[in-house]
């Protein structure tokens, strides 16, 4: 079982950013292995640094929140973290020795993890093989499940604590895995927004048409128009873009028509055309 990382810092699960803060200076001081030479200390300071910087983090204090109550996994606990660097103050930002403990520790492994857009639309759990260099130089092979969840975006990082290389001094790195959104062939993502081309025939601009798009979780979407549409002529759907992570609601999908013209008439298509769309004269 990991240790809580609100019991560690010594505040309640209601502190705010600043008790948090206020509380992490005070045990950093009190642990750092350069004023502190009793056993332990240097990992007790260690653990210190890894409750802050998931408390001060917004984002992944609401997962700590949300996972640590649901699990006794310790892989899938972190696994679900995102890893972006504390927020800090002027005030933090001025003191060196603040700064010092921030880094302290080893820096993280870095790698990128290709998506697709459909398995950021529904969310889905990747099992990824990592293979790690232990004290002794040799190498170990781990599997780590990185579970995405809907409405992730490029560039979410996902951090696995000491789940990397054993360096010389006996620390052990963080994994660190960057989200990359593959190209999709249908859908273009604007943070939340969906957006895609629809091809219509200039009958089908003229008269109306139904069609059928597939969402990307599979499911069926009916469009229908009964108007003319323009050549360019756009159509906002709402709630049927991406979903907003941590939230019930989507985004838009935006439909983008592309009126497709013949390239040739015949006589007759020439003659019905005329009279069909010639202006109506009045007497």
């Amino acid at each position: 079982m990991a240790e809580d990382y609100y019991t560690l810092l010594g505040v309640s699960r209601n502190a705010d950013e600043k008790e948090i803060k206020k509380a992490y200076r005070q045990q950093a001081l009190r642990f750092h292995p350069d004023r502190n030479k009793e056993g332990g200390a240097k990992q007790q300071f260690q653990k210190i640094n890894e409750a802050f910087e998931t408390l001060s983090d917004r984002q992944k204090r609401y997962a700590y929140d949300d996972i640590h109550s649901t699990t006794t996994s310790h892989a899938d606990l972190f696994s679900q973290f995102f890893h972006s660097p504390p927020a800090s103050s002027e005030e933090e930002d001025d003191n060196p020795f603040f700064n010092m403990f921030k880094s302290s520790k080893p820096k993280s492994v870095k790698r990128s993890l290709d998506v697709s857009l459909d398995d950021l639309y529904t969310g889905t759990t990747k099992r990824l093989k990592v293979t790690r260099t232990l004290y002794n130089g040799h190498k170990d092979d781990t599997i780590l499940n990185l579970n995405i969840l809907p409405g992730w975006k490029d560039g979410t990082k996902v951090v696995f604590p000491h789940q990397g290389d054993v360096l010389s001094n006996g620390e052990q790195q963080d994994i660190e895995f960057e989200i990359k959104e593959k190209p999709h062939p249908i859908y273009r993502r604007d943070r939340y927004d969906l957006s895609t081309v629809v091809q219509i025939s200039l009958l089908e601009a003229l008269t109306g048409f139904k069609k059928e798009l597939k969402r990307l979780d599979g499911s069926t979407l009916l469009i229908e128009e009964s108007t003319i549409i323009q050549p360019g002529q756009e159509r906002v759907l709402i709630d049927e873009g991406m979903p907003k992570y941590k939230s019930q609601k989507k985004g838009n999908l935006i439909i983008k028509y592309h009126v497709q013209f013949p390239k040739s008439l015949t006589p007759e298509q020439t003659d019905i055309l005329k009279l069909g769309l010639a202006p109506s004269t009045t007497t």
